[in-house]
């Protein structure tokens, strides 16, 4: 089967953060991952080698960055074994980009990691008050130090600046694309993806200026995309498949603690926790749950395959 050629590992090295943003709905309780479960990835990835046609590996957590070191050996295994066994590696990360200094935006690279998202709330008033340390402490002015860093340099790797909209950060958008379009220019390497501000699960999503109306959204979200075209920068175009990467066949998500899923937003549901990784790379799959999340496949039911979680 086709799908047996290919693999996507959604994997967290650590759950900790060194963010606290106000939407997010994790509880950073699991920290980093021990090496059992490593040299459980990196055993799987091993025996999957041989008719392996397509590797992706996508960096989530959590911070990711707080453990590079994870990532790098996971990484540095994963394309020793694509040179060796001849399959296409791809990587990806989603990060707060505090962490991504020139140089390990450099070593990523040269690991396949070469795609990342990275968030903001609007410019640097609005931005301050959405995304903070865990010592409470801005965050505006290091990452976008860091999105600065990369523009500057040669490295050819993709950004995907991710903009949450709410119902009073309209015009600080606004003033965060004319920001953009001064510093970075029409730079091809950056994509900007702009959606409303969701309810996660988090928390404060009690607390949070959600945008109810869709029509609003649908409006404001317009009026800002063609602000991006007019300033010269580039809009992040998602592909228009109806399928979530949960209703893959091919997809797991590898938690910190060994633990398997599908979903990177439901992680404490019970349904999202299907099996377990050992470290000799077996994994132990639960096939009731996991039949849950891929049954769009077989029933070709549009709303199993876009959302099998929400759906029902």
């Amino acid at each position: 089967m086709i799908y047996n050629r290919n693999l996507r590992l959604d994997i967290l090295p650590t759950e900790e953060c060194n963010f606290r943003c106000v939407y997010c709905y994790e509880n950073f309780k699991i920290k980093k991952m021990d090496d059992k479960v490593i040299e459980g990835i990196k055993n799987l990835i091993l025996a999957r080698s041989k008719t392996l046609k397509n590797l992706e590996i996508n960096w989530f957590g959590g911070e990711p960055m707080l453990a590079y070191d994870v990532i790098k050996d996971i990484m540095e295994y994963s394309k020793y074994l694509s040179i060796r066994y001849n399959f296409k590696l791809t990587s990806s990360m989603t990060t707060n980009g505090s962490l991504l200094t020139i140089k390990k935006f450099k070593e990523l690279y040269e690991l396949y990691v070469r795609w990342f998202q990275i968030s903001f709330d609007g410019d640097k008033d609005n931005h301050n008050k959405f995304r903070i340390t865990r010592e409470k402490t801005d965050t505006f002015d290091i990452i976008y130090n860091n999105i600065l860093n990369l523009h500057k340099s040669n490295i050819n790797s993709d950004i995907v600046i991710r903009l949450h909209l709410n119902k009073n950060n309209y015009q600080s958008i606004y003033n965060f694309i004319d920001r953009l379009s001064l510093d970075i220019g029409n730079d091809n390497r950056f994509k900007i993806f702009i959606r409303e501000l969701s309810r996660l699960g988090g928390t404060n999503d009690k607390k949070l200026p959600v945008i109810d109306n869709q029509n609003e959204i649908n409006y404001l979200l317009k009026k800002l995309r063609d602000r991006i075209k007019k300033s010269g920068l580039h809009i992040y175009k998602i592909n228009n498949i109806e399928m979530c990467y949960a209703a893959s066949m091919s997809q797991y998500l590898i938690r910190a603690n060994g633990y398997i899923g599908k979903c990177t937003v439901a992680l404490y549901d019970d349904k999202n926790i299907i099996g377990k990784i050992n470290s000799d790379g077996t994994i132990i799959i639960d096939k009731d749950k996991l039949k849950y999340w891929i049954r769009g496949n077989f029933s070709n039911n549009i709303g199993e395959l876009k959302c099998p979680l929400k759906y029902v």
